[in-house]
């Protein structure tokens, strides 16, 4: 536990600060991520150039496709942003931030505010 007993408290704040390293120690403490903390993770991890980024990148797609039902389609194009973060981050958050708009997703930190429809 960590310490004052707050570990998503901890996660968040770490998250919020881009400390990646106290953000993935904080992480094993919880008993799980949700999917919008996991994308956050994931975004950091690929900000700080994390040799586990790709992993992560891909869990969190496959968290996406299984708990939202996703179609081929929709998975390539999650798949997609993902793949270019490390490489057009801007373009590849907002996109982030329009799937998880469109799958309710809320609060990730990280991401810019979703394109208005």
């Amino acid at each position: 536990m960590s310490i004052k007993g707050r570990p998503h408290t901890w996660f968040v704040a770490s998250l919020k600060s881009g400390d990646l390293a106290t953000a993935l120690a904080e992480a094993h403490e919880l008993p799980a991520l949700g999917l919008a903390d996991a994308l956050a993770l994931v975004l950091l991890m690929a900000d700080r150039h994390h040799p586990a980024f790709r992993l992560a990148a891909a869990r969190w797609s496959a968290r996406l496709v299984l708990e939202h039902r996703l179609d081929l389609e929709q998975a390539r194009f999650a798949i997609e942003a993902l793949t270019a973060l490390p490489h057009h981050p801007a373009q590849a958050k907002r996109r982030l931030a329009d799937i998880c708009a469109h799958h309710e997703l809320r609060n990730v930190i990280g991401l810019p505010d979703p394109a208005p429809r």
